[in-house]
């Protein structure tokens, strides 16, 4: 009788707040022509990289309005058949320059390390 006395105190206040200030959430389109987005980056500037699963990877201005050139397109050397494959991630170096970011060409690929291979553990 205690505990149930003692939940009602506590809850009501809360019923009570939630029936006189609701919370309004509204979703707005701010990008399209995404293919299945699954990662967001900020290299430090005023744009956002979204990564496709597929393996491309497009720029959205800070006018949201996204790139028809892609930052990176490696779809050829990704897998993406699955829920879980295919490029799923981006992160930049702190260190590195704006302009480098800019100009890069050159990019690591992490995947799977076949056992017994260099590198393997």
């Amino acid at each position: 009788m205690k505990r149930t006395l003692l939940a009602l105190t506590l809850t009501l206040p809360m019923l009570l707040s939630a029936q006189l200030n609701p919370v309004r959430i509204a979703l707005h389109n701010w990008a399209t022509g995404l293919n299945r987005p699954v990662w967001l980056a900020n290299a430090g500037d005023d744009r956002l990289f979204v990564v496709q699963q597929g393996g491309i990877i497009k720029i959205i201005t800070d006018s949201m309005q996204v790139m028809s050139t892609p930052f990176l397109n490696i779809t050829s050397a990704v897998n993406s058949n699955g829920n879980e494959q295919g490029l799923l991630g981006l992160a930049f170096d702190p260190n590195m320059p704006l302009t480098a970011i800019s100009t890069c060409t050159t990019f690591l690929e992490v995947g799977t390390v076949p056992a017994g291979s260099p590198g393997s553990m």
